[in-house]
């Protein structure tokens, strides 16, 4: 033991002894932290505690305590906490591989970070002169990097050119196609984009009473044109007039209430699938054979009134027939030829408008057919300036009632035709109705003109009209005679 220490280990235990004897209480010992920092930057707290027994208070000596806090709260974490990354430095080397580093800032002033909060991420770059271009002087191109299209001799497609898209992974290019071409999937050729896709027509729907009201008018006109026309039929079949011009007539006729009659059959049993598309086949086919017809008709009238033959037209009633239905059936298997799987709808079994290949392969036919017939029945309008030979004077006459009618029902019935594909493509209870109205006046008008045009009808209602005439004057006579007279 060195010397003097032994006096001062007896100090000290006398001095301890003393304050024992005084009663004196003591704390102890700091503990360690008793939580851990309550934030991890920004500055957080934590507390640790001691406790009075080192000795403890001696309650037989009045304020006998230890002085001082039992409990000690420490800042902690006082660093700022992290608030991004800082950008990525400039790549270490130019025009070849080399090193980027970012790291974390902490505050509001992106300062960057120290401590625990301070870390960093590397990545590999290339620094590629952004301003390269492929005419670089020869004082600047020293200090730039190489085109990537000059360093790779690139050779793009025809209507492309190179351009430079080097990132930080790598100098590279790619051939971009102009003129508004673009590139195929395969990327070696510049090709013309496909068209873009139309925008899908909603579907038109009709409410539940409007569907009923729309059933009822187009079911009601569908009938009185095909009464009108059974009525105009049975009257020529019962009188057997089969003339040239009554078999055109006829076939007209038949074809129009054919199709009338398909409009009648309800759409929920012919909704989708093949059965639309037949009604749709055959209301094409019929509504055509209903112009050839009319134009048929129009041939025969202008082949009478221009003086071109004396009696029964150009063609027999055999030969109509075959030109007229032959014709339609032409045209119709055509269109189907090339437009099959486009007739009938999503929700119609007519004429879907949306569809460019239906419409050329029904409406131009019936265009031409409809404008050839005007023409006809205007040059047989200048018939007086022609040559004369010597004809049949009533199939002449027969001939110039049909020349005038056929100007009301052609027209009427090509709008018709018309209006009645666009109320159904639209759904449009108001076009329904005028499709509806310009039906009935239509069936009337040609029982009436079909009737007039046949000289044998003429007779039969003539003499119709003079026995009537003579019954009644008959039995005027006879009321006058059997009148008293008046005294």
């Amino acid at each position: 033991m060195p010397q003097g220490s032994g006096w001062l280990l007896a100090a000290a235990i006398f001095t301890l002894s003393v304050n024992m004897a005084a009663g004196a209480a003591g704390w102890s010992p700091w503990s360690m932290f008793t939580s851990p920092c309550n934030k991890t930057c920004g500055g957080g707290k934590q507390t640790r505690i001691r406790s009075c027994t080192n000795p403890a208070p001696d309650p037989n000596i009045p304020g006998d305590a230890c002085v001082g806090d039992a409990i000690e709260i420490s800042d902690c974490n006082t660093e700022p906490c992290q608030s991004g990354w800082s950008n990525w430095t400039a790549c270490s080397d130019n025009c070849t591989w080399g090193v980027q580093q970012r790291y974390t800032t902490c505050g509001d002033n992106a300062t960057k970070c120290t401590g625990i909060q301070y870390k960093s991420e590397y990545r590999k770059c290339i620094r590629w002169n952004e301003t390269n271009n492929l005419d670089a002087t020869p004082q600047t191109a020293s200090t730039r990097c190489p085109h990537p299209c000059i360093l790779f001799k690139v050779k793009c497609p025809d209507y492309a050119i190179c351009e430079q898209v080097t990132n930080y992974t790598a100098p590279e290019y790619k051939c971009v196609c102009t003129l508004g071409y673009t590139m195929n999937s395969a990327k070696d050729a510049c090709i013309k984009p496909p068209p873009p896709e139309p925008t899908p027509r909603p579907i038109p729907t009709l409410a539940p009473s409007q569907k009923q009201i729309k059933m009822v008018i187009t079911n009601t006109a569908s009938t009185v044109i095909l009464v009108c026309l059974s009525i105009c039929l049975i009257i020529f079949l019962f009188l057997r007039i089969f003339t040239v011009d009554r078999v055109i007539h006829m076939n007209m006729e038949i074809a129009l209430a054919s199709a009338h009659a398909l409009l009648l059959i309800p759409s929920d049993l012919i909704k989708e699938g093949i059965m639309c598309r037949v009604v749709s086949i055959l209301l094409h086919f019929f509504f055509t054979a209903t112009f050839a017809f009319m134009f048929l008709e129009a041939l025969h009238m202008y082949s009478l009134v221009a003086y071109i033959v004396k009696k029964d037209g150009m063609l027999n009633r055999g030969q109509n027939m075959l030109v007229g239905w032959g014709l339609s059936a032409f045209v119709v298997l055509m269109t189907m030829c090339f437009c099959f799987d486009l007739y009938g709808g999503v929700y119609l079994c007519w004429m879907d408008m949306g569809r460019s290949g239906i419409i050329l392969g029904q409406f131009v036919p019936n265009v031409a057919l409809v404008i050839l017939t005007f023409i006809l029945i205007e040059a047989a309008g200048n018939a007086d300036s022609f040559a004369k030979i010597p004809q049949e004077r009533i199939q002449v006459f027969s001939a110039r009632i049909s020349q005038r009618t056929n100007l009301f029902i052609m027209p009427l019935v090509f709008c018709s035709w018309v209006l009645g594909i666009v109320s159904e493509y639209e759904q449009n209870i108001g076009l329904y109705g005028a499709f509806s109205a310009l039906n009935s006046i239509i069936g009337v008008l040609i029982l009436f003109c079909h009737l007039m045009a046949n000289e044998r009808v003429r007779e039969k209602l003539m003499n119709c009209c003079s026995s009537l005439c003579d019954k009644s004057s008959k039995r005027r006579r006879r009321y006058s005679k059997n009148k008293p007279n008046k005294i």
